[in-house]
């Protein structure tokens, strides 16, 4: 039996605006997301008995059915209509949970993927993403990955220039992750007074621009997770004290970034930033 062993990468929001809100209760949303070098592993041994059975390295994930990767396996079977394969799957977490950074999105979006190319390919990419949108807003991006404009509730992507490369430094707070579901409900659309500038950190992303898209980086959720999450702010201002040209929430938080101009100012700050969490990444 064949074992495979998948990456799969977190994200950050350089953007993230709400545009409107359906009669669902669900936001029309619009962000820049962008793929970053933070990832989970999964495991997927090939098992005989045609089950799927999953562990995690983390005891509070559930490993059943709730399971996000549960969850994207059995919406890709019954999409493509053929005998499931029977994996035994081991999650090993190291994107921090309940943070933003699309750890369970990303962890499905890599199995959806492998699962369709160990299948040869029986959907294209078009119809991978409708499966992914199903079982996540931002599955579908996770599995585009890059640098993308996400619109709707995040499936009408527009691939944009890649962010250039700099450091960028993650920061997720020890305290208690935050729900996005919990989150959005506060959202109030009449009370957010400042939208991002999207079109012009998409300008920037053209010309190459990393100052410009630092100083228009914004997220409207801020408003509603910093009061839950007060370290959002803290971190967010001592990422520029160390020498950040400009720093975010990511999604609907807890976790921050920041991004940095060079690689050595970025070791030294991630060495002060510690201090303040031992979940913070160089990536």
């Amino acid at each position: 039996m064949s074992e495979y062993n998948i990456k799969a990468n977190a994200k950050i929001n350089l953007s993230l605006d709400i545009v409107s809100k359906r009669e669902n209760g669900y936001h029309n949303l619009k962000m820049i997301m962008h793929t970053v070098n933070l990832c989970d592993d999964i495991i997927l041994s090939e098992n005989s008995a045609g089950e799927y059975s999953l562990k995690t390295n983390l005891k509070y994930l559930p490993n059943d059915g709730r399971n996000i990767l549960y969850k994207a396996y059995k919406a890709f079977y019954d999409e493509v209509k053929i005998k499931p394969q029977g994996f035994s799957v081991n999650l090993i977490k190291r994107i921090p949970v309940c943070a933003g950074l699309g750890g369970g999105s990303s962890d499905a979006a890599a199995e959806l993927l492998f699962l369709n190319k160990y299948h040869n390919n029986p959907l294209d990419i078009p119809s991978l993403l409708k499966v992914g949108e199903r079982v996540g807003a931002d599955v579908p991006f996770c599995i585009m990955g890059g640098t993308c404009l996400a619109e709707g509730t995040g499936e009408i992507l527009t691939p944009l220039p890649p962010l250039p490369e700099c450091p960028i430094i993650i920061l997720k707070p020890q305290n208690k992750g935050l729900s996005t579901k919990d989150i959005f409900s506060k959202v109030n659309i009449g009370e957010i007074k400042y939208h991002p500038d999207t079109d012009g950190i998409i300008k920037a992303l053209n010309e190459g621009d990393l100052s410009g898209i630092a100083k228009r980086m914004y997220n409207v959720l801020e408003d509603y997770s910093v009061p839950e999450s007060p370290d959002i702010e803290e971190f967010k201002q001592a990422l520029i004290m160390e020498g950040a040209i400009g720093s975010l929430m990511s999604g609907s938080g807890n976790a921050v970034f920041g991004l940095f101009n060079d690689t050595e100012t970025a070791k030294k700050a991630l060495k002060s930033l510690k201090k303040l969490t031992p979940l913070a990444y160089l990536v």
